[in-house]
């Protein structure tokens, strides 16, 4: 009886450390260009991004790839906007990827 608990906490657990590579640096991007945010993406391959919300005062987290490469087997770097002083930044994020995003030839798309 007292296994599974254990087995959930454990795979809750794997789970939670499959959406984030222990080595992603984490950075705070506010008051940073777009263009330097990007830099930082590029220049890190992966990071996790703290950003204020635009619509109220929460902050936000997620992590940004410069490509598909940074991603877990399955995923792919689909853009994502991300609101910065001077307007909207495009960035990439590691995402499942649904039917209307997927490339051709993609083994992983769902259909």
């Amino acid at each position: 009886m007292r296994k599974l608990p254990l087995t959930i906490i454990v795979f809750g657990l794997m789970a939670t450390a499959s959406a984030a590579a222990p080595g992603d640096p984490r950075i705070n991007v506010d008051g940073m260009s777009c263009r330097e945010v990007r830099n930082v993406v590029a220049r890190t391959g992966a990071a996790i991004l703290r950003y204020s919300s635009r619509q109220s005062d929460r902050i936000l987290y997620d992590r940004f790839v410069a490509d598909d490469h940074f991603c877990q087997p399955g995923e792919l770097a689909i853009g994502e906007t991300v609101f910065r002083r001077e307007g909207k930044c495009r960035l990439l994020t590691c995402q499942i990827p649904e039917r209307d995003n997927c490339r051709l030839g993609d083994m992983f798309c769902r259909y």
